[in-house]
């Protein structure tokens, strides 16, 4: 797949992102079975895609927890875009959510 780059920076990425909101399951989405959220993230590794977005939000951390699983032994091949919640925009408390 081809990367683009990320507006002035110097980050690759992927035209296609994968979203993590789902995965967090519950009453909207339904259960998620974490091996298939593994696959998953690997099998978008493996054809390029690249472009993770999550949040602190989605699922209380549980998002950006599973995501940080699917990615052990691949974290460098993955550009996490992710989102503070609104209780943390202060400087000191962005630093610390992230």
């Amino acid at each position: 797949m081809q990367l683009r780059q990320l507006g002035n920076s110097s980050l690759m990425v992927s035209p296609i992102g994968v979203g993590f909101w789902g995965i967090v399951g519950g009453e909207y989405w339904g259960a998620q079975d974490e091996a298939d959220t593994i696959d998953a993230v690997h099998c978008a590794l493996d054809v390029g895609i690249n472009l993770f977005d999550t949040a602190e939000g989605y699922g209380d951390g549980y998002s950006e927890r599973m995501l940080g699983r699917a990615l052990q032994g691949r974290r460098a091949e993955a550009v996490i875009a992710s989102k503070v919640s609104q209780k943390n925009l202060a400087p000191d408390d962005i630093r610390a959510a992230f």
